[in-house]
């Protein structure tokens, strides 16, 4: 069932959308419309989301911020600020340092990306109809707008960039297709994102005399305070137990095991 939902999520064009929502509801049954009524399309769909999504389909951009910071959480709120800081600032350095020497209009992973699918549309035949409008014979036939950055397949409106269609539209007519890549994909854009650099201030070394500020009023409640992040809606949280042969606590058990005996 989550295969089928992931076929609904990704599904580019409204009829591709359809039959995966029929297939959807139809093994599903009950539960699948329950867990759809109140879920509008336009909120996970690519088929029906206004805008670019620029290839993002998940969360995983915050959950991988913050897993950084987990280990800073428990620290008083100055110390955390400055320790969030302190690595902020050593990533935007590192990551524009990173950049400086590519020498190619788009950032390494997106040259590959638009190489493959120069690659893939070789062998169709683009057929103009406008100036600006081509009729592409591949499988099945597709109708590409350079003028309003449009593809009947709808993978250009979604990712902003261009599918294996305008590949071979650009192609074939000798244009630069990197004038038709979302400015997110290329070099100079990321440049600009890490160019602004963090600086480290000098602490003082005895704080002048300053009225007394007192921390907020605070009733802690009764029990160990969480520090575990809060699973979401529908997320899959494996079990945390610990196994009696390698006495690590993990998501294994005694059977699946794979470490040597402690």
């Amino acid at each position: 069932m989550v295969a089928q939902f992931n076929k609904c999520a990704y599904a580019a064009t409204r009829a591709e959308f359809d039959i995966s929502m029929e297939n959807f509801r139809k093994n599903g049954g009950p539960r699948v419309n329950n867990f759809l009524v109140d879920l509008p399309y336009e909120n996970w769909a690519c088929s029906h989301f206004i805008g670019q999504r620029f290839g993002e389909m998940t969360s995983n951009l915050a959950e991988s911020w913050n897993s950084q910071i987990s280990k800073y959480r428990g620290l008083p709120i100055t110390e955390m600020i400055d320790a969030i800081r302190s690595l902020l600032m050593l990533q935007m350095c590192l990551r524009y340092d990173t950049a400086v020497p590519w020498h190619t209009e788009l950032c390494p992973l997106a040259e590959e990306r638009y190489g493959a699918l120069v690659q893939e549309g070789r062998t169709w035949l683009p057929r103009k109809a406008s100036e600006s409008v081509y009729e592409v014979l591949s499988e099945p036939v597709a109708v590409v707008d350079l003028l309003n950055r449009s593809c009947s397949c709808r993978m250009w409106q979604i990712s902003g960039f261009p599918c294996a269609h305008v590949a071979c539209v650009l192609n074939k007519a000798n244009t630069d297709g990197y004038n038709y890549v979302d400015d997110y994909f290329h070099v100079w854009s990321y440049r600009q994102s890490y160019a602004k650099a963090i600086f480290p201030f000098a602490r003082p070394i005895a704080d002048p005399p300053l009225a007394v500020i007192g921390p907020p009023e605070f009733q802690p409640k009764r029990g160990r305070p969480k520090t575990k992040r809060i699973a979401s809606r529908g997320e899959s949280v494996a079990r945390r137990m610990r196994c009696s042969r390698c006495n690590q606590v993990g998501s294994h058990n005694k059977k699946t095991c794979t470490r040597a005996i402690q």
